[in-house]
């Protein structure tokens, strides 16, 4: 995540440095005196003034590029003041957003930052006459808009598809096509039937195979974090450790806010109703009911805040949270007081439930499993 979150970066700082090298060529290309203009900026100007009096000068017109242009320059001297300065900025700014989105694609497309830059170089040294600047700016946005469009269903639209027509397009008989469709799945609103898909294959694994041998792909479908960003926030709020609430969001109920326990527990974070409200009224929160224990917010709220209630009770051990996240607090109190020391190893083995045991160590599992891969590249 943090290697995405620096590349993302990179990709920016470039991407804002090619339009700030375009708006300094171009600025300074316009020649003595704002030379490189024609007498179709004086026009615009006329009329952007006279929008901004009120008036619509280009109601008789039937070149949609003239509304956008008149309306822009408007703008511009509303800002900038009712001078060819702001013309001028305005006309750049845009030549220069058209180069800047011509590298994005052209980059994207060839894989190349070597030949996105040579195709700025064209871009650029076609010269474009300034009063085009919105056609440049438009047809490259529109592009950019329909790749996105294009690339949206391929994650998009089949993660939204039932599980069983990804199963049915993605079978378990091929495994590196039945992991595509579980990578699908876990993307989007089905998390569940992804990882039921994810778990299926990696059973299939040797006995005994290390997490870190798994390829990073397999461990980020196996091991998702769906609800990433509301999970981090929260945990932050609460200041309880990030990447076990997110392993015990992902054993509780395999982040489906729909779920339901046999106990009527419900959410993200399978709370039943009563530890919910006594959560919610330790916060301020109005009265819940069964259904708003499904709004994924709320759920998250309540059991980052139980999350650091039990945290504080068992010095931020765990193993011992999340027992009792399972079993309990007074019974995993009970287990911890047979123990002769502080090893979690020994707390485990006195874990009387065979669930819990299961649970804790699952959960531990994935806590281990979400921290490999934030270390990875």
């Amino acid at each position: 995540m943090i290697a995405r979150s620096r590349q993302t970066l990179v990709n920016g700082l470039l991407v804002a440095s090619v339009f700030a090298t375009t708006f300094f060529y171009r600025f300074n290309t316009l020649g003595g005196a704002l030379g490189g203009f024609t007498n179709d900026e004086f026009g615009y100007l006329a009329r952007g003034r006279q929008i901004q009096s009120g008036e619509l000068p280009f109601r008789d017109f039937n070149d949609p590029g003239w509304i956008l242009t008149d309306t822009l320059s408007g703008a511009a001297q509303w800002l900038g003041g009712y001078n060819l300065r702001s013309e001028a900025l305005l006309t750049i700014g845009m030549l220069s957003l058209g180069a800047a989105i011509t590298f994005v694609l052209a980059r994207r497309a060839a894989g190349s930052t070597l030949a996105a830059l040579l195709a700025l170089v064209v871009h650029i040294a076609l010269d474009a006459r300034h009063y085009n600047y919105p056609k440049i700016a438009l047809y490259a946005a529109g592009l950019a808009l329909a790749w996105a469009y294009v690339d949206w269903p391929r994650r998009g639209r089949l993660a939204a598809l039932a599980p069983e027509a990804v199963t049915r397009s993605f079978p378990l008989q091929q495994a590196d096509v039945g992991l595509t469709g579980a990578a699908l799945l876990v993307s989007g609103p089905r998390a569940r039937a992804g990882l039921a898909i994810a778990e299926s294959l990696f059973a299939r694994r040797p006995h005994g195979l290390p997490l870190e041998w798994v390829a990073r792909d397999f461990l980020a479908t196996l091991y998702p974090r769906p609800w990433d960003d509301l999970i981090v926030s929260q945990a932050a709020a609460q200041r309880v450790d990030p990447l076990l609430f997110t392993a015990i969001v992902r054993e509780e109920s395999r982040f489906d806010p729909d779920a339901t326990s046999p106990a009527a527990a419900q959410g993200l974070t399978q709370l039943v109703l009563p530890t919910a409200r006594r959560l919610a009224r330790s916060a301020g929160l109005p009265e819940v009911g069964l259904a708003e224990l499904r709004l994924p917010a709320l759920s998250v709220t309540l059991g980052a805040a139980y999350l650091a209630e039990l945290g504080q009770r068992f010095q931020g051990e765990p193993t011992a949270i999340a027992a009792a996240y399972n079993a309990g607090e007074d019974q995993t109190a009970l287990w911890m007081r047979t123990c002769l020391s502080s090893d979690p190893e020994e707390l485990l083995a006195k874990i009387g439930f065979g669930e819990t045991r299961s649970y804790v160590t699952r959960v531990l599992e994935a806590r281990n499993a979400y921290r490999l891969l934030a270390a990875a590249p």
